[in-house]
């Protein structure tokens, strides 16, 4: 029986894919994606002094880090067993920021995700999608997730999740994919996982970063997804990792989407889950 039980967590654990995008080819002329770019994800400021955070799985591995029109990240800093990260830009000093809530957030509740799905694909602006809290643990009761019903794709990981106010309850960070339906016969649907705010809290407090919080009043009138767009859009970027990422790093593959035939077809990597679940954060220092 208990074995039996160790091949289910198994499968639960290798099956949580991250929401992150690997080109494995060049796109080809006229295409954002530069030579060199072998995946993208999506970050946000979290002061004025250009700290962007994002999630490790998107900057791990690369030769560089840059955010366009904006320069290279210096200064990075990877917490891997939680999936966090942070670095510095230059130019991003003095940018608008987001947020952190410290407010418990509730069951059922408004968000909207924003990020930068499927580079190269899809458009270079930033796109907004929207749903709610569905769980306010993890798998496995993990504390330290959301589970959220905002969709989402390759490429949205690290981008924030916004309650009604404009505060970030949760970092986008990975999709129940057909991994896991291979491996037990069932198709999850839009079952998707975000970092919880307290936890990105902790990370910066450990490398003492500036970040603000704000939780929403009693009085507090909530904004209509136009007007929260209109806050949080200048304070998100794309991240573009340059360099391969090492081969050792790979793991296995999400979904890929259906493209034109005249597009080359991009690989995706997945996010492998850590493997100690029985603590709420465990920072990592250098």
């Amino acid at each position: 029986m208990a074995s039996g039980l160790g091949v289910m967590v198994s499968v639960k654990r290798t099956a949580l894919s991250a929401v992150f995008m690997a080109v494995a080819i060049g796109i080809g002329a006229g295409s954002a994606l530069a030579d060199d770019v072998s995946s993208s994800g999506t970050g946000f400021f979290v002061n004025d002094r250009g700290w962007v955070f994002t999630n490790a799985h998107v900057v791990e591995g690369c030769t560089s880090v840059s955010v366009p029109q904006m320069g290279t990240g210096d200064d990075l800093a990877i917490d891997k067993q939680n999936d966090l990260a942070v670095f510095k830009l230059a130019s991003g000093i003095g940018k608008p920021h987001l947020p952190l809530r410290r407010s418990q957030p509730r069951l059922g509740e408004d968000i909207a995700a924003y990020g930068f799905p499927l580079n190269g694909i899809l458009s270079d602006s930033i796109k907004v999608t929207t749903g709610n809290i569905n769980s306010l643990v993890g798998m496995e009761n993990d504390t330290r997730y959301l589970q959220v019903s905002t969709p989402l794709q390759p490429g949205n990981s690290g981008g924030p999740i916004l309650d009604q106010w404009g505060s970030i309850v949760g970092v986008s960070t990975a999709v129940l994919g057909t991994k896991f339906t291979d491996a037990t016969g069932i198709a999850p649907q839009n079952v998707n996982f975000a970092v919880r705010s307290n936890v990105v809290e902790l990370f910066l407090q450990s490398r003492d970063i500036q970040y603000d919080t704000a939780d929403p009043g009693h009085d507090d009138k909530p904004l209509s997804t136009a007007d929260l767009s209109d806050k949080a859009v200048p304070a998100v970027v794309k991240i573009l990792c340059h360099g391969a990422p090492a081969p050792a790093t790979a793991t296995e593959s999400l979904d890929k989407p259906t493209v034109s035939s005249t597009m080359p077809r991009p690989v995706f990597r997945s996010f492998t889950p850590v493997d100690s679940y029985d603590v709420m954060v465990s920072i990592t220092r250098p």
